[in-house]
């Protein structure tokens, strides 16, 4: 589980960068899935290294009405975005675009 913590964890970036509007499970690692990915997922919003923002198809309220299932992850704070992509950066030269 620890591996598939950090391959979630390590995607945040890069999800950020995409232009979806929700997270893509199947673009954290080739080969896995929502199955796979789902329980480290769910300890990493648990534990505050997460949230998950749902997207809703319109904004009205009650927006728990509206929501559609996916939902956008994003790190607590900008620092973290910052150092993660202080980091990819030193290990993709170049940014992600030439993934």
């Amino acid at each position: 589980m620890q591996r598939r913590l950090q391959l979630i964890w390590a995607s945040l970036p890069k999800q950020l960068d995409c232009n979806t509007h929700k997270f893509r499970y199947n673009a954290v690692a080739p080969g896995l899935g929502i199955r796979e990915l789902k329980a480290p997922m769910e300890w990493l919003v648990e534990n505050g290294l997460i949230r998950q923002i749902p997207r809703v198809d319109l904004p009205e309220l009650p927006l728990e009405a509206h929501r559609d299932g996916a939902f956008k992850g994003y790190p607590p704070g900008c620092r973290t975005v910052d150092r993660q992509i202080a980091t990819a950066d030193e290990q993709f030269p170049g940014g992600f675009q030439n993934l």
